[in-house]
């Protein structure tokens, strides 16, 4: 790929050769047409002139003009030719140059001040006017003669215009050449002070390392046209700052999240070998550690969700899918214990509703919003299950009481591994990632998800499809 400035100077240079060659070309063709113009206009008045000159005695026609005093007609370099006819086509005169030879041909038919390009007699490219007159008679004349017809008809080279058009081509493509140079050299300056912004904000960009992804570019002092592109890239380097900031965190919370059950289970496993205990004693520690495991499982399976989703390694498959009986279906592992609870579930489910989705992605978006409400809900607390169809799109509202999220808070419970109440009961069941699996999964599935925590402790998750 051709750097940006070959690519100008190429571009200028073609454009700059057209243009001049379309002016060369139209000056040139402007200056023949005037040439050629004077160069005709000199024939035509002197064919006209010498025409004037020729005169009827009786039945023979005299010139009054001699080749003697016309050298051009006799000199043996470039010389001028004349001819005179009859109308009927006999040769009267001829001008010494042209010997026995004719200067047009008998059978060409021309009109009056006629002018046209010939070869002459000695291959020279020329041009010819031709001049219908009636000679004037003579006194000697009889007053009741008639005048004859005749044609005349002169002729001389164009070496001279030739010349000067080849010398006016030559300037122009001088002058061509020296402008394209010129306006080469010109341009290249130019353009090496025009891009020294970019080569400016490359440096800056080439200083900008994982350490220094905050560090934005400063594009006061860029040109307009690069002004957006500095806007994009500063965009761009936030939301990659803020990318490697949430990885890092993810990392350490990861790194915290596992850490908590491994010492749960270790803790559990030294006390249990610490000293011979009965069966029961062990039977807890089994049910204590498998409890533990089942949770790491929980953590593991959510990452790995999060990290094909955030690949794009998990590919949707649309179809017509039940809303209804997915949260149905999604509640029944948290009815026994809602039960014990005595928690009061509402169901305002539209019988029916259904949408094009992915079912077992939204059957896992249910499962966690619902594990959700059934877990933070207080005891003798209520979760309202809502399900319509509105304008086109389904909506599902999932809301619980016993919420201590405030309003400020409402917006993090999508952040991966935040809590609300890390003082609570069963805060270590909950590891703070499917809220944020939800969001990923609906926004993948083109919807939208959203939090809301209103007075009297209601918190609330909206989803459309």
């Amino acid at each position: 790929m051709p750097s940006l400035q070959r690519r100008l100077l190429f571009g200028t240079a073609l454009g700059t050769t057209l243009v001049l060659l379309v002016a060369g070309i139209g000056l040139h063709a402007m200056v023949r047409a005037a040439l050629f113009q004077e160069f005709d206009n000199a024939l035509r008045d002197k064919a006209t002139t010498l025409a004037a000159l020729i005169e009827q005695d009786g039945d023979r026609i005299e010139l009054e003009f001699t080749e003697a005093d016309m050298a051009e007609f006799t000199r043996s370099d470039r010389p001028q030719y004349f001819q005179v006819w009859l109308r009927d086509g006999t040769v009267v005169e001829r001008s010494h140059s042209l010997g026995q030879a004719n200067l047009l041909s008998a059978e060409v038919v021309m009109s009056d001040a006629a002018i046209r390009e010939v070869k002459l007699r000695d291959g020279r490219r020329g041009r010819v006017v031709t001049v219908l007159l009636a000679p004037r008679l003579s006194d000697e004349t009889s007053p009741d003669a008639v005048a004859k017809s005749l044609t005349f008809a002169l002729a001389r080279d164009v070496a001279d215009v030739e010349a000067t058009l080849a010398k006016l081509m030559l300037v122009l493509v001088l002058v061509g050449v020296l402008a394209t140079v010129t306006s080469l050299g010109v341009l290249r300056w130019v353009v090496r002070i025009g891009l020294k912004p970019i080569d400016r904000i490359a440096r800056e960009i080439s200083e900008i390392d994982e350490r220094r992804l905050a560090a934005l570019l400063d594009g006061s002092k860029a040109p307009r046209e690069l002004q957006p592109i500095v806007a994009r890239l500063n965009d761009l380097l936030q939301r990659i700052d803020k990318a490697f900031v949430r990885e890092k965190t993810m990392t350490a919370d990861v790194a915290h999240e596992l850490r908590t059950p491994l010492s749960g289970m270790r803790t559990t496993l030294e006390v249990a070998l610490s000293k011979e205990r009965d069966p029961a004693s062990y039977q807890v520690t089994r049910h204590d550690t498998l409890s533990i495991c089942k949770w790491m499982q929980t953590v593991v399976e959510n990452l790995l969700a999060l990290a094909r989703l955030d690949a794009g390694n998990d590919p949707i498959r649309r179809e017509p899918a039940d809303i209804a009986q997915l949260l149905h279906d999604a509640w029944q592992p948290f009815g026994d214990k809602s039960g014990e609870r005595q928690l009061r579930v509402h169901w305002e489910v539209e019988p029916g509703l259904s949408a094009i989705t992915d079912s077992d992605k939204l059957r896992l978006v249910f499962n966690n919003v619902l594990g959700n409400a059934a877990h933070h809900t207080n005891s003798g607390g209520i979760i309202r299950v809502e399900a319509t169809r509105v304008n086109g799109e389904a909506r599902i509202r999932v809301s619980n009481t016993g919420s201590r999220v405030s309003t400020e808070e409402v917006e993090r419970v999508f952040d991966r591994f935040w809590r609300g109440d890390l003082s609570r009961e069963g805060a270590g069941v909950h590891c703070g990632l499917g809220l944020s699996l939800c969001r990923t999964l609906v926004e993948r599935l083109g919807g939208s998800i959203m939090a809301e925590s209103s007075a009297g402790g209601f918190f609330t998750i909206a989803i459309r499809l």
